[in-house]
């Protein structure tokens, strides 16, 4: 997997994979507000009825390891 350093270069105004220390990619995006990475990270809960809850939760990181850009869809 060929990464691009996250740099001046690195889009800020999209959407895009980052690596950021998982054994997988992340999708990802620039907050402004914040002025670090955004992500959608999985999340896993076990209901009390025994059933579990899979859901996104946002996680910010100011170092991402590297990104790629999305594929696209043809």
């Amino acid at each position: 997997m060929n990464l691009l350093p996250i740099d001046e270069n690195t889009p800020r105004d999209r959407c895009i994979l980052l690596h950021v220390g998982y054994p997988w990619l992340v999708l990802g995006m620039f907050n402004e507000y914040h002025q670090e990475w955004v992500y959608a990270d999985v999340q896993c809960s076990k209901m009390e009825t025994g059933d579990y809850d899979h859901y996104f939760e946002n996680e910010h990181e100011k170092k991402p390891l590297g990104w790629m850009p999305l594929p696209e869809i043809n």
